[in-house]
C-alpha cells in the first residue's frame, strides 16, 4: 500500500476505489462527516452525507491522515456509513479542490494504524494530525512493542 497512488476525494470516487466488502456507492465522494470517535481509529467506524453535502475542506495541507475502509454502505435515508480497517498518511497532490469534479489524489505515505496488528496512535493537536517524522517513528516502535508484548 505505500507508495500506492489513490483517490481520497471526488466525483469517481466509488469508481476509483475497490472495497473488499463489496462496491461502494456511487454517491459518495470520499469525505466522512463524523466518527464513532474523536480522533478517528481503527476499528471504529464513520458516516457521511451524499455528494458534496459530506462539507469537504477548502483546501487540503501537503500530508493527510486518510481512513480506510472495506465496506461502504448507503442507507435509504441517505446516509452512508462505513468502517476503519486502516488509517494512512497520504502526501497529497496539487489541484484538489472542494468540488468533486475536480479529484483528491495523492501517494501514500505511511499506514497509521491497521485493525489486523494493533492501534498506532498518531500526535494530535488542536484537532490536527502532526506528522513529525520522530514523532511517527515513535509512535509505530511503541504500536509494535505492544503488539508482540514487547515491555519497556
Amino acid at each position: 500500500m505505500v507508495g500506492k497512488q489513490v483517490t481520497y476525494w471526488g466525483a469517481q470516487w466509488a469508481k476509483s476505489n475497490s472495497l473488499s466488502g463489496g462496491s461502494a456507492p456511487s454517491s459518495f465522494k470520499g469525505f466522512a462527516n463524523s466518527t464513532s470517535t474523536n480522533p478517528a481509529r481503527c476499528g471504529g467506524t464513520w458516516r457521511s452525507d451524499p455528494g458534496n453535502s459530506s462539507g469537504p475542506p477548502t483546501s487540503v495541507p501537503a500530508y493527510i491522515t486518510v481512513i480506510v475502509a472495506s465496506k461502504i454502505t448507503q442507507s435509504p435515508g441517505s446516509s452512508i456509513a462505513g468502517n476503519i480497517t486502516k488509517m494512512v498518511v497520504i502526501k497529497t497532490n496539487p489541484g484538489y479542490d472542494s468540488n468533486p469534479g475536480h479529484a483528491g489524489t495523492g501517494t501514500v505515505i505511511s499506514v497509521a494504524c491497521s485493525t489486523s496488528v494493533g492501534t498506532l496512535q498518531l500526535p494530535w493537536r488542536d484537532s490536527v494530525f502532526w506528522v513529525d517524522q520522530n514523532e511517527i517513528q515513535e509512535a509505530i516502535s511503541v504500536s509494535i512493542e505492544e503488539a508482540l508484548g514487547v515491555l519497556r
